[in-house]
C-alpha cells in the first residue's frame, strides 16, 4: 500500500516530535488536537490542521492516535464525528497511545468490522526520543500489517519491534513502565539511604550510573528531575506513569500473577497522585518517601 496522506490526532509532547518527522520524510501530514495551539505549533515544520476528528481521517490512508488515557482514545474512535465512523475502507489506525490491551483488541475488531486496520504501536523513549526519531516501538499487528506499517514507524522509530498480534504491542509497553515505575521507587530509596549515610549525590549517581544499579531512569529521567530536587519540568507526567502503573495491576491480577512490588509501587504513585502532584515529573513519586522519612535527597540550599 502506498501512503501519501497521514492523519496524526493528539499532538502533545509525544505526537507533536513523531508528527514533524513523518513530515520531514515527506509525507503530507494533516494533524487535529483538543488544543489548537499544538497544532498550531506544527504549522511550521508544514503539518496542516483539520478542525475536527473527522476531517483527519476522511483525507488520510494512515492515522496515528496518540493519546493520555483509555477514555480518550475511547472519545476519539466513538461516536458519528469520531474515527471509526469517518475512516477510510482499507486504511490503517496506528494507536501509539499506552491502553489496556482488551480495550486494542475490542477497537481492532470494530476497525475490521469497517474494512480497516487496527494496530497497536506502544513507544518508549519520551519526547526527545520523539523529535530526535529515536524511540523504541513494539508492534501489535498481523505479519503482513507489520511489514506493511514499518516503513511509516522507521520516521521517528530506531527500534521497531514486532511483538506479536493485535494487543501484545499494549502488554510488553505495560509490562516495560512496570519496571520503570519500579526502578524509580527503589532509585528514590537508594538515594535517600546513601546520601543520609554520608555519601555526595552527585558521586552516587556517577557510581550507580556505571555499575550494577544502572538503569534508563537514572540515566535520562534523575538528571532533569531527581538529582535537582525539582520535579517541575515533567519528562514524564506523573499521572501518566499512574495510569501504566493501574494498568499492570489490572492485567496482573487477570491472570492471577503475584505483584508485591507493583501493589507497593502503585500505592506510592497514588499517594503522590493526592498530594497533586499529577503534572509533575513521575519521579516525583520519591517525594513520597522523603516525606515519610522527613528527610531530602537534595537537601535545600
Amino acid at each position: 500500500m502506498e501512503f501519501k496522506t497521514i492523519g496524526f490526532i493528539g499532538v502533545g509532547a509525544m505526537g507533536s516530535g513523531m508528527a514533524k518527522n513523518l513530515a520531514k520524510h515527506g509525507f503530507n501530514v494533516v494533524a487535529y488536537d483538543v488544543d489548537p495551539t499544538k497544532v498550531e505549533a506544527l504549522s511550521s515544520a508544514g503539518i496542516r490542521g483539520a478542525h475536527d476528528i473527522a476531517g483527519v481521517v476522511r483525507v488520510s490512508d494512515a492515522v496515528f492516535t496518540s493519546l493520555p488515557s483509555v477514555a480518550a482514545i475511547e472519545e476519539v474512535m466513538g461516536g458519528e464525528k469520531g474515527v471509526l465512523a469517518n475512516i477510510k475502507e482499507g486504511s490503517y489506525i496506528l494507536d501509539m497511545s499506552t491502553i489496556d490491551p482488551g480495550t486494542t483488541r475490542r477497537l481492532a475488531q470494530q476497525a475490521g468490522q469497517k474494512g480497516t486496520r487496527f494496530c497497536d504501536c506502544p513507544v518508549s523513549g519520551g519526547p526527545t526520543g520523539a523529535a530526535n526519531g529515536t524511540l523504541t516501538t513494539m508492534v501489535g499487528a498481523s505479519d503482513e500489517d507489520f511489514a506493511t506499517i514499518k516503513p511509516l514507524l522507521a520516521c521517528f522509530a530506531t527500534n521497531i519491534i514486532h511483538v506479536g498480534g493485535v494487543g501484545t504491542g499494549q502488554v510488553v509497553k505495560i509490562v516495560n513502565n512496570i519496571l520503570a515505575a519500579i526502578h524509580t521507587v527503589a532509585l528514590g530509596e537508594a538515594l535517600l539511604t546513601g546520601t543520609q549515610a554520608g555519601v555526595k549525590l552527585e558521586i552516587l549517581a556517577e557510581v550507580i550510573s556505571k555499575s550494577s544499579g544502572r538503569s534508563f531512569i537514572i540515566d535520562y529521567f534523575a538528571p532533569n528531575s531527581i538529582l535537582k530536587g525539582n520535579y517541575d519540568h515533567p519528562l514524564f507526567q506523573l499521572k501518566l506513569m499512574h495510569k501504566d502503573v493501574s494498568l499492570y495491576m489490572k492485567m496482573a491480577q487477570e491472570y492471577h500473577i503475584p505483584s508485591l512490588l507493583a501493589a507497593a509501587t502503585k500505592e506510592l504513585y497514588s499517594a503522590a497522585l493526592y498530594q497533586g502532584w499529577d503534572n509533575k515529573d513521575h519521579t516525583a513519586v520519591c517525594q513520597v518517601l522523603e516525606n515519610m522519612a522527613h528527610k531530602r535527597i537534595v537537601e535545600p540550599a
